[in-house]
């Protein structure tokens, strides 16, 4: 292990469970002179705000039970059909590129896979200038659909060229024209059926024992932590440190599984992990593996411009103008690239330079600011905060392959900053009951029976144990709100 520098005198060292006179012994916690008694956490990561802490904010939904769950999204209200063949007669051959569809009016057949369009409905392809009127309901033919169509234009000369009418152009409906006199129907509405998702809720359980001797152990160092109040308390046991620690490396574990966990059930639904209760493990997807099917970027340079258009691509055509907010989760290196990346970007203009960013105090010249928001084009506002998880080298191994830094800490995770119908789209699950337990084993001493006599214990030894559960699930409403903009070498 390297040094830090030169005034390094012990190295950090990891125990799993007990932890003993010995052990404080071997991290050299004699008394000695120190400068400073407080301990400088170099590993330790400020999580703050974590994925759980920012979500939590928006609501926890919970459900009655423990059991797997589904939530429904409805298809696209509107959509395009891609076009099987296109046939001079109703079952006959495709065309060739000699024929000429629709010439004179003649009526023609158009196959599909899905029989999302009725009679009277005037449809396009690539092109508008070919306005394609179907004459009849659809008939089946298999498992596709065939449709009598006709060229709505005003020239009998007209007809549709040999390119617009391939397999797998699109196809979209434009509207329903009628005759003014006596018209007898009209077209009918296409339903988009709804479409189910489905996760299950992960158990994490963590347990800690301490020997009843630690219980007021004093050590060698004091060390602060904030409060609820948000003012600093100070500490000198042990077992206060033991504590903070076991609780923060909780948090630590939830938000990774939130954010990273994958779903381990097989195709038939089976969980095919046993526990020690020969019971099946069951572990749900998380964040990062629901966001997968959306809309990924990958990049070589980092760009602004392609980052915005990412966003644009997620957002197009799905919200009004006044509500295109987006929120950007990345690394710090990912914030820092971002800064320098929208700096640069002002950088053309003079405004950058004024006295809001540079302040004159005698000959002391301070340059400030900080990006972390932009309002791009089509009024795009993207809102950057930081997800502490990507900066993690100890479990982030690939290096960034454009500075330093690991890879992860410039992935960016882009999320629909709003609600659906009213809930968020990213929301933390829980059960009704039982979501957060803990339980404490007492023996001959714990911090419940100190110094008295006749006192009731679960176990002779001397010490007690902790042991803690969380049940949670992530339900993302809808993966098409969400993007990724991921560095190319984690691809």
């Amino acid at each position: 292990m390297v040094k830090i520098n030169n005034l390094q005198e012990t190295f950090p060292t990891d125990v799993s469970g007990l932890v003993t006179e010995n052990n404080l012994a071997a991290w050299r916690m004699a008394k000695v002179q120190n400068v400073s008694e407080l301990i400088t956490r170099i590993y330790d990561v400020n999580c703050e705000p974590d994925l759980e802490s920012y979500l939590s904010k928006t609501g926890i939904k919970t459900l009655e039970t423990e059991d797997d769950f589904r939530w429904m999204m409805e298809g696209d209200e509107e959509k395009n059909i891609p076009l099987l063949e296109a046939r001079l007669t109703s079952g006959g051959s495709a065309i060739s590129s000699t024929d000429k569809l629709g010439l004179g009016l003649t009526r023609f057949y158009m196959l599909f896979q899905e029989a999302y369009f009725s009679a009277t409905n005037l449809i396009i392809g690539n092109r508008e200038q070919y306005p394609i009127r179907i004459c009849s309901d659809p008939t089946p033919e298999g498992s596709n659909w065939e449709y009598e169509c006709e060229l709505m234009l005003g020239s009998l000369t007209a007809f549709i060229p040999y390119d617009e009418v391939q397999a797998n152009i699109r196809f979209s409906l434009e509207w329903s024209p009628q005759e003014q006199t006596l018209s007898r129907r009209g077209g009918t509405p296409n339903y988009s059926g709804p479409f189910s998702f489905k996760n299950c809720f992960t158990n994490l359980r963590w347990q800690v024992t301490h020997p009843g001797n630690m219980l007021h152990r004093p050590v060698e160092f004091k060390w602060v932590e904030l409060d609820k109040n948000n003012k600093y308390v100070e500490h000198k046991t042990w077992m206060e440190h033991a504590d903070w620690t076991f609780k923060k490396k909780l948090k630590r574990e939830m938000c990774r599984a939130m954010l990273f966990a994958r779903q381990n059930k097989d195709e038939n639904d089976v969980y095919r992990n046993i526990g020690d209760s020969k019971f099946e493990i069951r572990q749900g997807s998380g964040l990062r593996e629901q966001m997968e099917t959306s809309n990924s970027t990958y990049y070589s340079t980092f760009s602004i411009d392609k980052l915005t258009e990412s966003i644009i691509d997620m957002t197009a055509g799905k919200f009004n103008q006044n509500a295109k907010k987006v929120l950007l989760r990345t690394g710090e290196w990912g914030l820092y690239q971002f800064h320098k990346a929208l700096e640069n970007k002002a950088g053309l203009y003079t405004a950058l330079y004024d006295n809001n960013r540079v302040q004159y105090n005698g000959d002391k010249i301070t340059y400030r600011g900080y990006f972390g928001s932009y309002r791009g084009p089509n009024d795009v506002q993207i809102d950057v905060q930081q997800e502490s998880m990507y900066d993690n080298n100890a479990r982030n191994k690939i290096l960034s392959a454009t500075g330093p830094g690991v890879a992860e800490s410039k992935r960016y995770d882009i999320f629909f900053a709003g609600n659906i119908n009213g809930d968020p789209n990213i929301q933390i699950v829980k059960p009704k009951v039982g979501a957060s337990s803990s339980i404490y084993i007492q023996g001959m001493r714990s911090p419940f029976n100190l110094d008295s006599n006749n006192a009731q214990a679960s176990s002779p030894e001397d010490g007690f144990s902790e042991h803690v559960q969380e049940i949670f699930a992530i339900m993302l409403r809808n993966p098409k709100l969400t993007a990724q903009y991921i560095p190319s070498e984690l691809a």
